[in-house]
């Protein structure tokens, strides 16, 4: 694989933002598809890193949207917000020592 730049990394962690997927990301960057794919299987490596804090970061924006929409009365946010509380706390409790 070719040594990547800041600058793709930078593109990488927007495409994840934007919700990009694997297969856009190798063609995006001109690298085989298989070696992108492998850092996504295995959750490993620069792109698929970049990838991930881009995916994380709209997600934090998604949920502070909700979270004060839900602090604004909105009950469906509420319900909305308190499902990711749950799903939070169901992964924590799974930690591996």
């Amino acid at each position: 694989m070719r040594e990547l730049t800041q600058e793709d990394l930078s593109n990488v962690e927007q495409m994840g933002r934007y919700g990009f997927s694997y297969k856009d990301v190798a063609k995006i960057l001109e690298i085989p598809e298989p070696e992108v794919a492998k850092e996504f299987e295995n959750e490993k490596g620069k792109i698929y890193s970049a990838w991930a804090k881009g995916r994380l970061q709209v997600e934090l924006d998604l949920r502070k949207q909700i979270l004060a929409d839900a602090l604004a009365g909105d009950k469906e946010m509420v319900n909305n917000f308190r499902a990711y509380l749950y799903k939070s706390d169901e992964e924590n409790s799974k930690l591996i020592y």
